[in-house]
């Protein structure tokens, strides 16, 4: 049966009879087309196919056999970091739960467990970052969906007159986080007028000589 982890990048990764694939491209129909991980530093033409219902057919064999011991430490390690994503415990005990009933052979090739327990701040870090970037924007911790709408369409606002500048052969210079915040907030201003929101682009056209950063 299929299984699929994250690689280190976020992209997927897909576990089949003791192989691991990487995607290499998407199809039609919800095809996906996976190689072997080590094609590159392997030489290896392992290739499979996944359709809509991640059924999968091997199109192409391996040169190597199944390598279920890297299997299981691959899932241990996907495991630990999806844990740490959604867990408010410490890191040390995140690892401590995932790492119970694995095989001996996989915790001696393991990485240490100080190690395990960085990366595990490092993807609770990643995840407040985005909390905490969302609550920035929108001035609390749980907007609403009208507020997020409203911020996100405000937010297009901005990038389309940025855009804008940039396509008249203007060069944008860099701000610090408090000045493109006041920025940002003269410009939605601006279009907002009397209360109301107007249109974006013809607005921006008529007053774009007085509108400053």
């Amino acid at each position: 049966m299929a299984s699929f982890v994250k690689s280190a990048k976020g992209g997927d990764k897909l576990i089949y009879e003791g192989f691991i694939y990487v995607k290499c491209g998407n199809g039609k129909d919800g095809k996906r087309y996976w190689r072997c991980e080590t094609w590159r530093s392997g030489k290896c033409s392992g290739f499979a196919v996944t359709n809509a219902n991640n059924s999968v057919n091997i199109t192409q064999l391996h040169n190597h056999g199944p390598s279920p011991n890297r299997v299981e430490l691959v899932k241990i390690k996907d495991n630990i970091n999806q844990a740490a994503i959604s867990s408010t415990l410490t890191p040390r005990a995140v690892v401590n739960s995932q790492l119970a009933g694995i095989s001996d052979q996989a915790k001696a090739n393991l990485p240490k467990l100080k190690n395990l327990e960085k990366a595990v701040g490092r993807t609770t870090n990643s995840a407040e970052s985005w909390h905490n970037a969302f609550a920035s924007i929108f001035h609390r911790h749980s907007p609403n969906p009208y507020k997020l709408i409203r911020a996100l369409l405000d937010e297009q606002v901005r990038a389309d007159a940025i855009a804008t500048r940039i396509l008249s052969g203007e060069t944008i210079p860099l701000f610090s986080r408090i000045e493109y915040r006041r920025a940002n907030e003269r410009l939605l201003n601006v279009l907002r007028g009397d209360g109301g929101v107007r249109n974006p682009i013809e607005f921006l056209t008529a007053c774009s000589h007085y509108i400053h950063f």
